[in-house]
């Protein structure tokens, strides 16, 4: 009889505060959406969010924090608490091609966590900080106070091309304390360490027909392509069980315009290409910027019109050229001119090395 006497109080109590402020939806519970719903849980606000599958994870991600999103990980989500992750540290990358390799320092430290353990944790302390958290939830709600951060959207082609990636964790025959990029026939593998003894090896990929059977020929892309110096790094490496991942339809296109379109963030937003290892520090950017716009919203001091035009200006203005200087370095990697022109000019100065990852964050 207590224990309803509480449950009633405490139910009460929330309904009561909720009626002073608008609710919240946010629609995919990736890196941007569990993120965007923290700061707001922060600000004691009525959220809840939906993702369409369940924790924990695996997901296609090159599983690298670097820029603001690493500094915002740290500071405004987890605080005073302990470190957010069992991950590692990167200073530098080993960039292989054609035979060929140089080694490079990053220009900001970096680091590396699983999707599998990062989703788990925010999602764990969204709860904590009192949020709805529907799993296996799939809607197609939209209108006021609905925010998607439903991921990347789907392209079949791009310019006659498909692109897709593949991802799996490994433990290698040998230790790992970088990030390797090897280029390979239709595309690239990023090699990194993640927490534990795991590595992360995740590839982009484009041909100009369907690939069938990925589910069983996976191999075939994430540990050879025509690249010698890919399949030996991976010779003797052991794949975690239930860990390998496909997406494929990746919109390969600059940030196209997200005015006048209802609101989203993170990649729903725009994808920013792979190969410059921003794309998790912007789902946590993008939330950041919505989250203090949002929490006007559900205050009342803004209606959802002067809401979303606030918000998608300031990702435009924040995101924009970032992403479209992104896309023509990465334009740049698809053509073997390009790539070894990029190569070439990285390896002569190293300081392209250092602008081309500032101009990237």
């Amino acid at each position: 009889m207590s224990g309803k006497q509480v449950f009633s109080l405490t139910h009460f109590k929330r309904f009561a505060h909720n009626l002073n402020f608008r609710p919240l939806t946010i629609v995919g519970g990736g890196l941007a959406g569990l993120a965007t719903a923290l700061l707001l849980r922060e600000k004691d606000l009525p959220v809840e969010l939906h993702e369409a599958g369940s924790y924990p994870r695996h997901r296609v991600c090159g599983e690298f924090i670097s820029g603001a999103g690493l500094d915002f990980l740290s500071s405004a989500l987890f605080k005073d608490d302990s470190p957010p992750w069992e991950g590692k540290a990167i200073n530098s990358v080993r960039w292989h091609l054609d035979g060929l390799e140089i080694s490079l320092s990053l220009p900001q430290p970096a680091c590396t966590l699983s999707r599998h353990v990062l989703d788990l944790k925010l999602a764990c302390l969204f709860r904590d900080r009192g949020g709805v958290l529907h799993e296996n939830s799939r809607i197609n709600a939209s209108g006021p106070g609905v925010v998607r951060a439903t991921g990347r959207r789907s392209a079949s082609s791009v310019h006659g091309w498909r692109y897709f990636g593949l991802k799996v964790h490994a433990v290698l025959q040998h230790p790992l304390a970088e990030l390797r990029v090897f280029h390979t026939m239709h595309g690239y593998v990023g090699i990194n360490p993640v927490e534990g003894h795991w590595v992360n090896i995740c590839g982009l990929f484009r041909t100009g027909q369907p690939v069938p059977d990925l589910a069983t020929r996976w191999q075939e892309w994430l540990c050879d392509d025509g690249s010698p110096a890919l399949r030996q790094f991976l010779a003797g490496a052991e794949f975690r069980d239930g860990s390998f991942t496909a997406t494929a339809a990746l919109p390969m296109t600059p940030l196209s315009e997200i005015r006048n379109q209802p609101l989203c963030l993170g990649d729903a937003m725009g994808m920013i290409p792979p190969f410059t290892g921003n794309g998790m520090s912007i789902a946590f950017e993008s939330a950041m910027i919505a989250a203090p716009v949002l929490a006007a919203y559900s205050r009342h001091r803004l209606d959802w019109n002067e809401t979303v035009t606030l918000i998608q200006s300031k990702l435009v203005a924040a995101f924009l050229y970032r992403i479209r200087r992104a896309y023509w370095i990465q334009q740049l990697l698809w053509t073997k001119t390009g790539r070894f022109f990029l190569f070439g000019t990285v390896k002569a100065t190293p300081s392209m090395f250092s602008l081309m990852f500032r101009l990237t964050r």
